[in-house]
């Protein structure tokens, strides 16, 4: 039954010229996208699952595609700068210069937020100045 329903579904828009709300919301019942396999790595792969109505999760056919030359240099480019500050933040953490690294860099941040924040604030001051001076 749902079968038919989704070959009706599947022929009202057989010939489409694009892409419309209505027609995503009567083909897709939810998208999960879920986090990287990687956490805070723009590159990590990331699984998001399609279900639709009528059918359920769609899977598309396995196609194994190896990387290209230049995807495997890159890589290893990252890979190798990944490893390299790695190295560097446990030296630091072995001698303890890495609770000095940490308040000196979160000192700057804080310096420099706080000179956003002020920035923002003078520029809100000025238009509500100006509107009071109306």
């Amino acid at each position: 039954m749902s079968a038919d329903k989704f070959i009706a579904l599947v022929r009202k828009y057989a010939n489409f010229e694009g892409l419309t709300n209505t027609m995503l919301n009567e083909f897709v019942y939810k998208i999960l996208v879920h986090e990287r396999d990687i956490k805070g790595s723009v590159d990590s792969p990331q699984t998001i699952e399609f279900y639709f109505n009528f059918i359920g999760k769609f899977e598309t056919p396995a196609t194994e595609q190896g990387p290209t030359p230049e995807e495997i240099l890159l890589m290893e480019k990252r890979q190798k700068i990944r490893e390299k500050r790695h190295e560097a933040y446990l030296r630091r953490k072995s001698t303890g210069w890495q609770a000095t690294y940490y308040w000196k860099n979160k000192r700057a941040r804080k310096e420099k937020m706080d000179a956003a924040k002020e920035a923002i604030r003078a520029e809100d001051q000025a238009k509500i100045s100006c509107y009071i001076l109306r």
